[in-house]
């Protein structure tokens, strides 16, 4: 749910565990114009980015294509 909240370009994001001053202090923060994501997921954020760049550099699966499935692909 996450990944596809930041995919539809949401400027916050709060667990519903949070309390409700970290409810509070993200609504501040996004009506600032910032971006607020609940400290508990800083590490999805950082896997999220990382495996993001992974993927810009190499398109996994095309080098198995053979040149017809490359061909329908194009």
């Amino acid at each position: 749910m996450f990944n596809k909240a930041m995919d539809m370009g949401v400027r916050g994001y709060v667990l519903k565990e949070g309390a409700a001053r970290e409810i509070v202090e993200a609504i501040r923060i996004v009506a600032e114009g910032k971006y607020y994501i609940s400290p508990s997921l800083s590490a999805h954020v950082v896997d999220r980015h990382s495996r993001r760049a992974e993927l810009q550099k190499a398109v996994p699966g095309l080098e198995e294509l053979t040149p017809a499935e490359r061909n329908v692909l194009t």
